[in-house]
């Protein structure tokens, strides 16, 4: 049996074009990212990338938005990793009794799926007011390393982002 306890860092930077077709939005978009592993490194390396893309939807006239992504982790010695992902969501705005704008709240679910067979399940909350953006989701990973070791791990996870 192997375990890790990892601490990491992943910056990235993401490309993305609009493309609005009436009430629909169409944003296909690309990504590149680094990760760095600071204690407990996996494969005793602690750096490796991510390249990916997909295409976002979003309909401002209902609200519903969806995603479909996919990834490639490169970088680790012995160990690639494809993901395939994704997500709806359900934005409505908040207003205050003055009709004053307070923000979007959009609740979400998204899964994704890599090619080892193992899934992650996530929903939770978002938040968007301006620029910022925030998300606190509950998410668990069912893995399947080998007929004899099938393990699952749940997470709480809270996200910050700031567009510029």
């Amino acid at each position: 049996e192997t375990r890790s306890n990892t601490r990491q860092a992943k910056p990235a930077v993401e490309m993305a074009y609009d493309i609005h077709q009436g009430n629909l939005t169409l944003s296909p978009f690309v990504e590149a990212g680094m990760v760095y592993d600071f204690i407990d490194e996996l494969n005793n390396d602690a750096l490796a990338f991510n390249l990916g893309g997909g295409l976002r939807l979003s309909d401002n006239e209902t609200g519903l938005n969806g995603s479909l992504e996919g990834n490639y982790l490169l970088g680790r010695t012995d160990y690639t990793e494809y993901t395939l992902a994704g997500t709806v969501t359900y934005g409505f705005a908040l207003s205050d009794e003055k009709g004053h704008d307070l923000g979007i709240v959009k609740p979400f679910f998204g899964s994704n799926l890599n090619e080892y067979g193992n899934q992650r399940v996530r929903g939770g909350l978002g938040y968007s007011f301006g620029d910022l953006n925030s998300e606190m989701a509950l998410s668990h990973m069912m893995s399947l390393a080998d007929d004899n070791d099938q393990s699952d791990e749940s997470a709480i996870e809270i996200s910050l982002s700031v567009s510029f």
